[in-house]
């Protein structure tokens, strides 16, 4: 905003500042009058570009410290309602079928029904969301089981170390084991208050809101846990496998950034 508000300065000296006439070149020097008017208008300018990040959600008061922080990662834009993106499709699937299990490396295997997993300890999240596509939606309710806790009870042995989520319909996604026990992590069959749609990945998706959504599965169906890395549907196809959406890490170049 500055080139709007100091369309021309030309300082040779400090001494030159209470003189206001032109220097060699022709350029109209500033007095002190001018200069402090100058650095005015330049605060007020900064202080509507901030209004106007506020105004739009860019910027939002840090929960904690009271500050005001960039809330949309760079690249994206706010959007009203989630868009339905699916890699092949809407798999049919049956809630008297519907099956989720967590296994591989983990002392006490998990397998539930639809029934049986209504019936676990369910949160709330509250969350931004991120699509690598460049939407974002803004506060996100949530509400389902924390990854974590479904591990604890699984208790991951020590050679653990990473996850491979698998989906009806054949989509999988990947990431470390780390990463899977953030306390915003989970599987979520509900948001804003209803049933998860179908369309959004209802029965039962994997929300992972630091990571672009490509990473929050839909209509997951298994959790296995790895020693080793093995690659998801668009992590295979290029996509970034670290996917923070404020490092802008949308394709596999990204990575090393």
């Amino acid at each position: 905003f500055w080139h709007d508000t100091l369309l021309y300065t030309r300082i040779h000296s400090f001494r030159h500042l209470s003189a206001g006439k032109e220097d060699d070149l022709g350029g109209r020097l500033l007095t002190r009058r001018m200069f402090f008017s100058a650095l005015g208008g330049g605060a007020v300018a900064l202080l509507w570009y901030a209004l106007k990040g506020r105004g739009r959600g860019m910027m939002t008061p840090d929960s904690g410290t009271g500050k005001w922080e960039l809330r949309v990662p760079p690249g994206q834009h706010w959007v009203d309602e989630l868009v339905e993106y699916s890699a092949g499709g809407r798999p049919v699937i049956e809630e008297s079928s519907w099956r989720l299990s967590i296994d591989g490396l983990v002392e006490q295997p998990l397998d539930y029904t639809h029934a049986g997993f209504q019936k676990l300890p369910h949160v709330e999240v509250v969350r931004d969301f991120h699509c690598v596509t460049t939407w974002s939606v803004r506060d996100c309710r949530w509400r389902g089981v924390l990854m974590r806790d479904l591990l604890a009870m699984a208790r991951p042995k020590p050679e653990a170390a990473h996850l491979l989520i698998e989906c009806y319909g054949g989509y999988s996604t990947n990431f470390p084991l780390a990463s899977a026990l953030a306390p915003d992590v989970i599987l979520a069959d509900s948001l804003n208050g209803k049933p998860l749609a179908h369309r959004f990945g209802g029965p039962l998706r994997l929300v992972v809101p630091k990571l672009y959504a490509y990473k929050s599965a839909k209509w997951v169906t298994r959790v296995t846990l790895l020693a080793g890395e093995r690659l998801g549907y668009w992590e295979r196809y290029g996509y970034s496998n670290q996917a923070d959406p404020w490092k802008e890490q949308r394709w596999t170049r990204d990575d090393r950034v």
